[in-house]
Order: C-alpha cells, then sequence, then structure tokens
C-alpha cells in the first residue's frame, strides 16, 4: 500500500511479524493512546498485512475504521486530508475485490483494475459516505458526521458541475447538521452555499427543487437571527415563496413550507414593521393551518404568534382574540411531554397578558400567569427560553401588583425578574430591559414599604 507513505522502519518492523504476532498487535487497539499520522498508520498497514495472510475481511474493516479515525484528525489542508481519502478509498476496493472474489463472481476485475476503475472508487466513496451518515443518525457521533462531509467535499471537485446537484445538496444538509450541533457560523455559511449550488443546478421541474429552495429558505432565516443581514431575510423569503409555489397543494410537505414562507415574512416584519409582511405572514400561516387535515400545533403556534404580533401594530381586538384561539389550540392538542409545549405556552400565555392591557380583565391575567407557570415548569433551565419566560412571569406578577395591591405578587414578580437578570447572558439585547423591569419593581416595592435595601438595589443592577 503504497499510499499509506509509512516510514520504512515501522513497515519493516511490521512485516517481520507472523500472522499470530499481527493479530496480537492489532487486539490490542491503540494501547499508546495516541492519533498521530504515524501510529494511525502503523494500526492501519498491520491489519492490512493480516488481510492479505489471513485473507480477513474484519481486519480490512478495521484498518477502514483507523483510516476514518486518520481523516477526522487530519489537520486542515487539502493535502493532507487528500492523502487520507486515498488510503480510505483503496482499502474500499481491495475490500470491494475481496467480496467479489468470495461470491465468486464471474470474470471478477483484477484488483489493480478496480483500483485504477476512477467510476468504481467514486461509488464506494458515494456508499461510504453513506454509511456514515447512517451511523451519524444512530449514534449521534461528530466523527462519523465530519468522515461524511470530508468525503463528499473530496467528491464535488471530481464530478462535473452541472451533475453535482445531489451532492451538493447532500453536503449542504450535513454541514447544516453540523451547524446544529456546533453552531459554528462558518458551517451554516457553507451550507448555504452548498444549496444555493445545488439550487442554481437543479433542473426547474426536479421534484427536489421546492425541498431545496425550502431548506436554504430556512438556513438563511437563521443566519439573519445571528448576523441580522437583511439581505439573508430577503432572500429567504423569496425562496420559501418558490418552494410554495412550485408544490402542489396535495403534496404532504405543502403546508411545511407556508409555515416556513410565514415565519420569513413574520421575522422580516419584526425586523422592519412593514405591515405587507405582517399580513402575508397571517396569510401564509392561515393557509397551512387549513391545508392540513390532521391539525398541526407548530403551525396553530405560528398563526398565533402572528396575529399578536399584527395587533401590537395595528391595535385590532380580533386579532388578539384569534391569536389566544389559536395558541390554545395548540396547547390543547400538544402531549406534555413534547418538546415544543413551553414554546405553545409561552404564545398563549402572551396574548392573554396583552389581552389584559387591552381589557383590564383580571380574569385574562390570572390564566395568563397559570400558562406562564406552566411553561417555566416545562422549560429547561439550561434552554434558551428559561430566561425570558421568568421575565414573562415576573412581568405578569407585576400587572397584578398593580392592579390589585398584594405585597405577595410584587415579591413573587421581583424573584422571577432577578432570576431572569442572572439567567440573561452578558450582551444579550434583552438584558437591558430585563433590568430595566427589575429596577421599576424595587421601586414599587420601596415606595410600598419603605425598605432602603430595595432603593439602593436599582442603581447597583442598572
Amino acid at each position: 500500500m503504497e499510499c499509506l507513505k509509512l516510514s520504512p522502519e515501522s513497515a519493516a518492523s511490521l512485516h517481520g511479524m507472523s500472522e499470530a504476532e499481527l493479530r496480537a498487535f492489532t487486539g490490542k487497539g491503540n494501547s499508546s493512546g495516541s492519533d498521530s499520522e504515524e501510529d494511525l498508520k502503523i494500526r492501519i498497514y498491520a491489519n492490512y498485512l493480516l488481510f492479505e495472510m489471513s485473507n480477513s475481511g474484519n481486519a480490512l474493516e478495521e484498518a477502514i475504521i483507523w483510516t476514518k479515525r486518520g481523516i477526522v484528525a487530519s489537520p486542515p489542508d487539502k493535502q493532507a486530508l487528500n492523502e487520507w481519502l486515498d488510503i480510505l478509498v483503496t482499502l474500499l476496493v481491495i475490500l470491494h475485490h475481496s467480496q467479489q472474489l468470495a461470491g465468486q463472481i464471474a470474470e471478477a476485475p483484477s484488483r489493480d483494475a478496480m483500483l485504477n476503475d476512477i467510476d468504481l472508487r467514486m461509488r464506494l466513496l458515494k456508499n461510504q459516505a453513506a454509511r456514515s451518515m447512517m451511523r451519524f443518525e444512530q449514534s449521534h457521533l461528530m466523527e462519523d458526521l465530519n468522515v461524511a462531509i470530508a468525503i463528499v467535499e473530496h467528491l464535488i471537485p471530481m464530478i462535473d458541475l452541472n451533475k453535482s446537484s445531489r451532492l451538493q445538496n447532500n453536503l449542504g444538509v450535513m454541514l447544516h447538521k453540523r451547524y446544529q450541533r456546533t453552531e459554528a457560523i462558518e458551517d451554516l455559511s457553507r451550507a448555504i452555499d452548498a444549496m444555493k449550488t445545488a439550487i442554481s443546478f437543479t433542473p426547474d421541474d426536479s421534484l427536489d427543487l421546492a425541498d431545496r429552495l425550502n431548506n436554504l429558505g430556512l438556513w438563511l432565516s437563521t443566519r439573519f437571527e445571528r448576523t441580522d443581514m437583511i439581505e439573508d431575510l430577503d432572500y429567504a423569503v423569496e425562496a420559501a415563496k418558490k418552494a410554495v409555489k412550485l408544490t402542489p397543494e396535495s403534496h404532504q410537505h405543502y403546508a411545511g413550507y407556508l409555515n416556513n414562507l410565514a415565519n420569513s415574512h413574520g421575522k422580516r416584519f419584526q425586523r422592519t414593521s412593514t405591515v405587507d409582511d405582517i399580513n402575508c405572514a397571517i396569510e401564509a400561516s392561515s393557509r397551512a393551518v387549513k391545508s392540513t387535515s390532521r391539525k398541526h400545533p407548530g403551525f396553530l403556534n405560528s398563526l398565533g404568534v402572528w396575529l399578536c404580533a399584527r395587533f401590537e401594530t395595528l391595535g385590532e381586538l380580533t386579532d388578539l382574540d384569534h391569536s389566544i384561539e389559536a395558541a390554545r389550540r395548540a396547547v390543547d392538542i400538544t402531549s406534555p411531554s413534547h418538546p415544543d409545549r413551553s414554546a405553545f405556552l409561552n404564545t398563549l400565555g402572551t396574548s392573554l397578558s396583552r389581552k389584559f392591557e387591552r381589557t383590564d380583565s383580571v380574569k385574562d391575567l390570572n390564566e395568563a400567569l397559570d400558562i406562564f407557570t406552566q411553561c417555566l415548569g416545562a422549560t429547561p433551565r439550561d434552554g434558551p427560553n428559561f430566561a425570558s419566560t421568568l421575565n414573562n412571569l415576573g412581568i405578569c406578577h407585576g400587572m397584578r401588583f398593580e392592579r390589585a395591591g398584594s405585597i405577595a405578587d410584587l415579591d413573587y414578580a421581583i424573584g422571577r425578574t432577578h432570576e431572569s437578570v442572572v439567567s440573561t447572558l452578558h450582551g444579550h439585547p434583552q438584558l437591558t430591559n430585563r433590568l430595566n423591569s427589575l429596577g421599576n419593581q424595587l421601586r414599587a416595592r420601596f415606595q410600598r414599604t419603605g425598605a432602603m435595601q430595595d432603593l439602593g438595589t436599582r442603581p447597583l443592577m442598572l
């Protein structure tokens, strides 16, 4: 195996071993615990030699496992990575040839012929990438995902660009999965670039085009939330529109595409306050809800969010009533253990608290407090929404204190809002608002009780 480029000393020491000695050596695994290039190549070559002596497919599979370790540990330069991928495909071809011989395939090509068969090498690498992705979906080990990404990135330059749309799509999906685990913005940007390329070479009549446009819209919207680049949101809206337009209403994903279009319009409304966007968001959300026979709580929740947002802008009470209705239905059809239940409860609680602010109905405020209490219980303490849920609960107790004058409500409001501030990361855009709420609550308690420690705490918190 010339592609290994093992040092002459290491190669000579392994060549001097008997089959029994090689079995003992390879059976120890990586006893040194080192993933240095030389140590990994020694393990690979030892297993390869054991295969040559015994025709053991297991030894070759073990060599492939060590090679994938090398791919993951490879420095970030293409030459080093390509060398490891060359080792991988060589081992895959040797294994494939061995399996053909074992299966007594008539007129099986020689090993050398297979090693020089570019199409076979590419096919085996594609299969290996697919298997690595399947293992990642089952095991969630990043090593499997990283191997799959490395293989696909290696394959793309070897294919005519006009025929690369499937691989570009797969690369985008893989990079996005890695972004979801690592939150590395570079992976998200590379996923977006790969998907844009995939779309540009996807025929207009392809059944895959709508799904790729939908994914692109979702990823651009995600990047907007990280970077606040309005251009990403504009592109996301256009991609989502095209996905909906290309999809028949009877398609199983039609409602989902509509919901994603609604959310893109809604986010742009939150950024620009353009009423046309919130109207489009509500229209698309309504169509998503109506187009599925089995009521989908996520679609109902989105509709509730955007109706409440339009109420806050235009002040139409009917929007708020419809928001509460949609959010309540979303909560009612969601099981207590569902991971999205806390988000649905938050939407309902927010709409109910807005209703109280508009109508002064204590019934709505009490229900909002009950809903936010349930929401807090359903929200993981280490989750991104824990601080905002605490803040909402503190605000509602503060409003009930202002309405009914119970000091117990004010004490509880201060406790929850203080927890919210402590749980909010420094530099978070909502930190100032939460500090301000806490300061106002402490001032209100000082005015009620005359406790000087409350008056002294406020400047420290601000």
